[in-house]
């Protein structure tokens, strides 16, 4: 089986995706992930500054490519 992957970045100081700006549009884009078949495999800590604070959370999604 093949594997299509998409990141996307959340910046928690803007409570959302690069040019979007609220958590729910957050709650909006990983429901239309899901029902276009994505899954989360992985969230990590993408951009963290001196003091320990969060800037950049990465979100990588994978889905079965349709042979």
């Amino acid at each position: 089986m093949k594997w299509e992957y998409k990141r996307l970045l959340w910046d928690p100081s803007m409570q959302g995706w690069k040019l979007q700006n609220n958590e729910a549009e957050l709650e909006k884009e990983l429901a239309y992930l899901g029902l276009e078949g994505w899954e989360l495999v992985s969230e990590r800590n993408s951009k963290i500054t001196s003091n320990n604070r969060v800037e950049e959370v990465t979100y990588t999604f994978k889905r079965p490519i349709e042979e």
